[in-house]
C-alpha cells in the first residue's frame, strides 16, 4: 500500500482512492471534503442527510465516484465531534 499526502486540488488527483474527513454534526461539508462533495453532485451531503454518514469518530465510508473524479473511490473518515482534542489533532 502506498500512502501519500499531497497538496493541491483533491478533485484532480488520480489515486486509486482519496481520503477526506468529516466531523460529527456537519451537514454540508467544506474544504477538501466539500470540494469532493460538489464534484460528486452533493453525494456526500445526501448520505449525511439520509443518515448513512454521521462523522462519528472512527467511522469509515467508502463510496465510488462513477467516473466523476480521476480517483475511482473516496474514503470518508469520521473524526468525531470537532471539540474533542483527538479530532483537533486529526484535522491538522
Amino acid at each position: 500500500m502506498d500512502i501519500r499526502v499531497e497538496a493541491g486540488d483533491i478533485t484532480k488527483y488520480p489515486a486509486k482512492a482519496i481520503v477526506v474527513n468529516l466531523f460529527q454534526g456537519v451537514t454540508h461539508p467544506a474544504g477538501g471534503t466539500g470540494a469532493v462533495d460538489r464534484a460528486l453532485d452533493d453525494a456526500i451531503s445526501q448520505l449525511i442527510e439520509d443518515g448513512e454518514i454521521t462523522g462519528k469518530e472512527g467511522e469509515l465510508t467508502l463510496i465510488h465516484t462513477l467516473d466523476r473524479l480521476p480517483s475511482p473511490r473516496v474514503l470518508i473518515v469520521g473524526l468525531g465531534r470537532p471539540t474533542s482534542s483527538r479530532s483537533r489533532r486529526c484535522a491538522t
